[in-house]
């Protein structure tokens, strides 16, 4: 036994020894534990799984749980091994071992005694020796042994290495009894094979197990890890030189366009170099593939103008000549574009288009990237409408659509709504699955963000002229009557909304200067004001959307705000630092097929089933339940980011705008944010920081090569789009 140990509240590095009495929880995909200590310590973390009764070295820090008080939050451990006799008996009769109960583990530790473990490590057949157990026995109870031994080799092996217990259980899971061997040979193949370990995580274990800077394995996993993380910057290829400056910085190492290396990665169908364009293949497949498939589509176009002089109008809609042309557009084969900014009369061009395609006896379907962007579009249009994963028909187990030129969508008419979200390799997949003489009908509002992915695909289609664009630029009167609609043109103008702040109006500014105040004020909007001014529920009509997750003013703050002050709930699951009570409103962060939740569907949690070890959120009346594996696809939602915003409407919005979002403020978001709400929008924060935005039209240009002219490709393109599945 050993005395609980002193520890202080600054979170200082520290080490704790004890016996390990019991497990108050162990997830099996992920090593979270909790553990009781014979001290009465309790160690959280992603550790390996220990046996009752052994003695551990913690290594971590010192932690104040707000509700279970002291806690040593464990990074990992130097040594463990099974003490006493009684803790031998103990850990083998736990069931841990699979073939072994009580009866057998007295047997076991009776006659080996303290050597009951050597004897399972190297003379397991010794065990014959013990009644009760047979050839068939033994197989089973050293299959068990020799499986948490090697578990708790390769996963202590890892976090020598540095790697967290999270981690290395995840490389375990997907290498098995090899993954010393693969990490001692190639350690860069954990960033392409274990989903969250990226270049730095490789490189620092590849470090620590001797490679050479200039390793070849490490300049060519360094080269994709800096294409990657400029797709994750919306970039689809990155210049020549900037480039060979990325490589410079991150590795060390001067490269140049015809390295070896370079070549190496474009035989082995990773890289394709276009002339001073480098690209992930997956980047190039799916910008080449989606000008092919939009060509293919356009092909089968009429020659001759649409006859927009035979749309009639439907009821006592009188469609303006380009409406009439947007309508005419969608009847024929070929792909088109329809944008236009809020009050131009996109809806009713849109309602146009799916009455006179019934009429025509097409099959029409209806798409948008997200979920709450494809129910708006079906509630507005009248008609149903599916995410584009759905209507592909992705597989999360081969990662793969259903739907593609080998099997195309059977429709006459496809309409993709929120088109600004659709990044590249999401377009291409889209437009490989149409069949010939289909019709393409793309709708969005190119002044709105830019998709999260890579590519710029409506604003770079709109530029390239190879489809025909349909622009609606004028306002209707009666959107003029709303404030929303009119400052968000004049901020598409560059200028300053003049915030009247109308009794009657639906757009008010509330200026506060000081953002430690902010999250107060805006919890008064949320949970009493705006509810009270415009009779809605606060957890299902308003909602606070941030430029940013970081900050006081900031999603992640807000949320722990408005969870602790607005929420009274009790406390239904806590997870390490993560909290969900009773009520919480959570956002869904991945599409997850299987459930059929998608991401930027909101929740609430509603309970946690204790016999299943699930939490159970509620999403539109029906309940999904996520075990401690899939709690990373939830987050808190009383705020949200203006990215995570776009495709949804609100009846309310508050809009939390300061300074301190410096960085992100610019034009293209604030339009968009002042978009999100159909009946209130409030704009909480400081005038200046909107005229920040206002006046910042300097849209940082994503390196795209959609469309437009190009040289001689050394990437053999044909052979690439027609063979390439790009990832999701």
């Amino acid at each position: 036994m050993f005395d609980r140990p002193t520890h202080s509240d600054d979170k200082e590095s520290a080490r704790l020894k004890g016996v390990v009495k019991s497990y108050t929880y162990f997830n099996e995909e992920n090593g979270f534990s909790v553990i009781r200590l014979e001290n009465r310590s309790v160690v959280v973390g992603n550790l390996p799984r220990f046996d009752e009764g052994e003695s551990v070295v913690f290594l971590g820090e010192w932690t104040k749980h707000p509700k279970y008080g002291a806690q040593f939050a464990a990074t990992g451990v130097e040594s463990g091994e099974t003490s006493t006799p009684d803790a031998l008996r103990n850990f083998l009769a736990s069931g841990a071992i699979k073939g072994v109960g009580e009866t057998i583990a007295d047997l076991i530790v009776a006659k080996f005694g303290e050597r009951a473990i050597s004897i399972l490590d190297d003379e397991p057949e010794r065990l014959l020796q013990i009644e009760g157990i047979g050839k068939k026995k033994l197989k089973a109870i050293k299959a068990s042994w020799d499986e948490r031994r090697e578990a708790r080799e390769s996963i202590l092996f890892l976090q020598e290495l540095g790697v967290s217990g999270a981690y290395a259980y995840r490389i375990y899971k997907r290498f098995g009894a090899r993954t010393s061997e693969v990490v001692r040979e190639n350690p860069y193949r954990l960033t392409y094979e274990v989903w969250g370990v990226g270049f730095k995580t490789a490189d620092m274990i590849a470090r620590k197990l001797g490679f050479d800077e200039h390793h070849p394995l490490r300049v060519k996993a360094g080269l994709e890890y800096a294409l990657t993380e400029a797709a994750n910057q919306g970039h689809c290829f990155l210049p020549e030189d900037e480039l060979i400056g990325a490589c410079r910085d991150l590795l060390g190492y001067e490269l140049t366009r015809n390295d070896p290396l370079v070549e190496d990665l474009f035989f082995e169908g990773r890289l394709v170099v276009e002339e001073n364009r480098v690209y992930l293949a997956a980047y190039y497949a799916a910008e080449r593939g989606t000008e092919h498939h939009i060509a293919r589509l356009t092909s089968f176009a009429k020659r001759e103008p649409p006859q927009t002089d035979k749309i009639d109008a439907t009821g006592d809609v009188a469609y303006t000549a380009e409406q009439r042309e947007a309508i005419a557009l969608s009847t024929a084969p070929g792909a088109a574009i329809l944008t236009g900014g809020p009050g131009s009369g996109k809806t009713t061009a849109l309602k146009g288009v799916v009455e006179i395609n019934k009429e025509l006896k097409r099959k029409i379907a209806l798409a948008a990237p997200t979920g709450r962007a494809a129910k708006r579009i079906a509630e507005v249009v009248g008609v149903e409408a599916k995410t584009i994963h759905r209507l592909l028909e992705y597989d999360p187990m081969t990662n793969q659509f259903a739907y593609d030129e080998n099997q195309p969508l059977g429709v006459d008419l496809l309409v993709v709504d929120e088109a600004s979200m659709i990044d590249v390799l999401l377009m291409y997949s889209l437009v490989r699955a149409l069949p010939d003489k289909a019709t393409l009908f793309i709708v969005g509002d190119k002044d709105q963000l830019p998709s999260v992915g890579a590519g710029d695909v409506l604003r770079d289609l709109i530029a390239s002229d190879i489809l025909p664009v349909v622009r609606l630029n004028l306002v209707f009167r009666q959107a003029t009557r709303s404030d929303i609609v009119v400052a968000a043109h004049e901020i598409n103008r560059g200028e300053l909304p003049g915030f009247r702040n109308r009794e009657e109006g639906d757009l008010f500014f509330i200026e506060e200067p000081e953002t430690e105040a902010i999250p107060e004020q805006a919890l008064k909007l949320f949970a009493d004001r705006l509810p009270k001014a415009f009779g809605l529920d606060p957890r299902e009509d308003v909602q606070v959307i941030t430029p940013m997750y970081r900050g006081d003013a900031g999603a992640n703050n807000i949320n722990a705000y408005f969870q602790e002050r607005f929420n009274k709930g009790r406390v239904v699951l806590v997870r390490g630092e993560r909290i969900f009570k009773e009520r919480d409103r959570v956002m869904q962060l991945r599409n997850n097929y299987e459930k059929e939740v998608f991401n930027g569907d909101l929740g609430l949690v509603v309970d946690y089933d204790k016999e299943k070890e699930k939490l159970v959120v509620e999403f539109q009346s029906r309940k999904v339940r996520y075990d401690a594996t899939e709690l990373d696809e939830l987050t808190l939602a009383y705020a949200i980011t203006v990215h995570k915003s776009q495709g949804s409407e609100y009846p309310a919005a508050i809009l939390l705008l300061t300074t301190s979002h410096y960085r992100m403020l610019q034009r293209n978001l604030f339009y968009t944010a002042i978009t999100r709400a159909s009946r209130a929008m409030v704009i909480l924060g400081e005038k200046k920081a909107a005229r920040v935005a206002v006046n910042n039209d300097r849209v940082r240009r994503r390196h795209t090569w959609l469309a437009k002219p190009r040289g001689e490709s050394s990437g053999r393109p044909d052979e690439l789009f027609d063979d390439f599945d790009a990832p999701r």
